[in-house]
């Protein structure tokens, strides 16, 4: 937590959101949750919505498609998100479908574009938060100094969404358990 990025100021004016795992329902329950319902998901985008509900500008854009994605045409929309706005978050990852039993990958790196896509975000001088959700311990040393805060989820869940932007705004403080 560089230069006390968080918790967000009230003061804030404008917020960019950007990610594959920003608006991901399914992702975010991890892979042990068999009869799940993407509608019963709260995600990030949809609760800082609701948090700041109309009071800040809020700029969204996925940026990748999907965490596996190779695809960075999705790249120009998320850097004008972040030029426009004062502090970026960023939500990366692992979705759903890469944890768990038989699911080993040889490197443990960001899947896809994801690590071009935060040093993209990095290049725009803006504060940059960086949000992982994942199912396991993902190699992010190279990415961790693009950043002035960096917040890890394990496969968080339904209530992902909530307990983040009450994590982003201080209203309650982020630990290891």
């Amino acid at each position: 937590n560089d230069s006390s990025c968080l918790p967000l100021p009230k003061s804030l004016m404008s917020l960019a959101l950007v990610g594959p795992l920003a608006d991901a329902p399914v992702d975010q329950l991890g892979c042990w949750v068999f009869d799940s319902r993407a509608e019963d998901s709260v995600t990030v985008l949809r609760a800082i919505r609701d948090k700041v509900d109309g009071s800040i500008q809020l700029n969204y854009a996925a940026g990748l498609p999907e965490c596996r994605s190779v695809e960075t045409s999705g790249f120009q929309a998320a850097i004008e998100a972040a030029e426009k706005s004062e502090v970026t978050i960023v939500v990366v990852g692992e979705g759903a479908e890469l944890s768990g039993e038989a699911r080993s990958r040889a490197f443990l790196n960001l899947p896809g574009k994801q690590q071009q896509l935060i040093e993209a975000l990095a290049a725009t001088g803006k504060p940059l938060i960086i949000l992982v959700l994942a199912g396991r311990p993902l190699i992010i040393g190279d990415i961790c100094p693009l950043a002035k805060a960096v917040l890890y989820g394990w496969h968080p869940g339904t209530m992902a969404g909530p307990a983040i932007s009450d994590l982003l705004w201080g209203d309650i403080a982020p630990s290891g358990k």
